[in-house]
This record gives structure tokens, sequence and C-alpha cells, in this order.
């Protein structure tokens, strides 16, 4: 689940959280969570604090980078399901729409139809499947458009302009991406 991208000069930083259903028994996922993570973000930072908290009544573990309070991974785990986010924006995003106080992306009307096209033989089983709205289609294309013109074009306006006709032309011929992957 990618909520943003926070753009800084040069520097793209995707917000984004991996949801995962594991299908384990919660115990057995909390005891993954409390070896694996610690190690995990060792791997990414080297030294790493951690912090514990809450959110909505969800248990949060935080690891952030030393010397880098932008630098991240939080961790959520609600019945058989892990939340692993780079910022709180997506993590509680997600905690938000799993416990119901947001809808989900699932009721999207295209979203069904977008599945059996990207699965093998048509079907709806891929091991991987991901899904963009026409309105983050939209968002990405101005995204792009502007990290593109902006070193080719270099004029605000002109690049403005350009970022308005891709845009306009996505939200008159897209109504979403859809990506499936399936592994043997």
């Amino acid at each position: 689940v990618i909520t943003s991208l926070e753009v800084r000069g040069e520097a793209v930083k995707p917000r984004m959280a991996l949801v995962v259903e594991t299908h384990s028994p919660a115990g057995a996922l909390q005891g993954v969570l409390e070896k694996r993570l610690p190690e995990l973000a060792q791997t990414l930072f080297g030294q790493a604090t951690k912090q514990t908290g809450e959110y909505t009544g969800v248990p949060v573990l935080t690891f952030s980078a030393q010397g880098a309070s932008d630098r991240k991974l939080l961790a959520a785990r609600i019945e058989s399901e892990l939340i692993l986010a780079n910022d709180e924006e997506p993590l509680h995003a997600c905690i938000d729409t799993r416990q119901g106080h947001v809808s989900p992306m699932a009721g999207n009307f295209y979203l069904p139809k977008a599945r059996p096209p990207v699965s093998p033989a048509g079907g709806t089983e891929v091991s991987a499947f991901g899904f963009v709205t026409g309105e983050g289609v939209k968002r990405l294309l101005r995204f792009g458009t502007y990290m593109a013109a902006s070193g080719v074009i270099g004029k605000a306006a002109l690049a403005g302009a350009v970022g308005e006709v891709f845009t306009d032309f996505s939200a008159k011929t897209c109504d979403g991406i859809a990506y499936g992957m399936s592994f043997e």
C-alpha cells in the first residue's frame, strides 16, 4: 500500500506499508515478530532504537535508525495479519481500514474486474496482486510528468501544462491499473 510520495528536491520517498495475511495463530505470529523484527531493523539500519506504542488499541513496534529519525520500520499485528510500514501514515491507514474506520479499496467497482486478466489462465488466484485506482494513476502520471518535464523543460508553468495534458488524458482513458504475479 503506497499512501503518498514524499518529494524533497531530487529525493523521492514513498510512504508505504506491506500487509501480509499469514493465516498463522496470533501467538505464533507475535513470537516471530518479537524475534525477527529486531533482526530486520538491525539489517536495515545498523543501530536502531525500539519503541512500543499503540494506535486505536493495536500495539505498534517502531524501530528508528540512530541519527536519522525519518528512517523507520513500524509493525503492527491484527489477529493473523502483519502490517510493516516505513511511516506512521500508511500504518495508520491500514489499521483504520482493517478495523472498519475507513472504507477499503475493495469497494472499488474496477478492482474485482482487474484481477482475472492478470491471473494465470484468467483465474482469480495470484501470489501477488497490485491495483492502482484511476485517481491513483492520475496522481502518479502527474508526479511522473513533473519529474520528467522539470529536468527537460525547466519552466514551472510549461511543466504544469504538460502534466495537466497527461493527467487529463489518463482521467478519460484509465479506471485503474492492475498487476499480478504467481510463483511455482
